[in-house]
């Protein structure tokens, strides 16, 4: 879309659309910001942007400074269907965003599930390691009392010499 087009949605100067594109340009792609072009070309994911900060400063009247900041925490409107939006910026289907729940659900478990089996795992492994220091300390232990029962020992035969 156009700008004037999208001014005109929004119920705005052209101008003022113009001066939002450049005061919120980071949020926005290239194109929006006519870098390579003479024409800015509003993007879905541009009107976006737009439509959430016409939403709060023009409905919620919150200050451009504290909209950045809420734009800048990755606010973003969910009504977007209260515009009137042009047949190319239908936002994706609910199923679809469903979809995508149910895929990040079924990663999300399997990675518990792998996180859990290495939690075990690791716990094996912190036990057999102290099964293994108290046997060392055992043998350790029966090792010293080796020696001393071998200096007893060699203490007799040099008596018995």
């Amino acid at each position: 879309m156009r700008t004037g087009q999208v001014a005109e949605q929004f119920g705005i100067t052209t101008q003022a659309l113009r001066d939002w594109i450049k005061d919120y340009g980071e949020y926005l792609s290239d194109s929006a910001k006519a870098v390579n072009s003479r024409f800015a070309e509003i993007k879905e994911g541009d009107f976006l942007v737009l439509a959430t900060v016409h939403n709060l400063v023009h409905k919620e009247k919150m200050a451009h400074k504290d909209a950045k900041v809420r734009i800048a925490s990755g606010y973003r409107i969910d009504d977007i269907e209260a515009y009137q939006i042009e047949p190319d910026f239908v936002p994706v289907p609910a199923v679809e965003q469903l979809i995508d729940a149910t895929d990040i659900r079924i990663n999300l478990e399997q990675v518990t599930k792998e996180r859990d089996m290495l939690r075990e795992l690791l716990d094996r492994e912190h036990t057999e390691k102290r099964e293994l220091q108290e046997e060392i300390r055992q043998l350790n232990d029966e090792i010293k009392k080796l020696h001393r029962e071998i200096g007893r020992l060699e203490g007799k035969l040099d008596r018995d010499d």
